[in-house]
């Protein structure tokens, strides 16, 4: 059975992916320009089977909703956008691989 992940997409020219276990262990973390949707479900299949995809801005981007729809995965928007200072602060703690 494939690990159970947590991920976290920021797309745009370049796109970002963070992939954490349920500990809320960094499993994957990938960043790359003028990447395809088949790519980057490719790459974090490899590492598990998403069940929950955040991002940091409202309304959610549809690339990210398509690659919820694609993975089967449940959808984390927040009710607003996360702010530069606030992304900061919530990650300055965690360890990365």
């Amino acid at each position: 059975m494939q690990e159970p992940l947590i991920v976290g997409i920021d797309p745009g020219t370049t796109v970002g992916v963070a992939a954490l276990d349920l500990h809320g262990d960094v499993v994957f973390l990938y960043s790359k320009k003028n990447v395809s949707l088949s790519e980057i479900i490719f790459n974090v299949i490899k590492h598990g089977k998403p069940l929950a995809v955040g991002t940091d801005v409202y309304p959610a981007p549809s690339f990210v909703k398509n690659f919820c729809s694609k993975v089967g995965a449940g959808l984390i928007v927040p009710d607003e956008n996360v702010k530069v200072n606030e992304k900061r602060e919530l990650t300055s703690h965690h360890p990365t691989k």
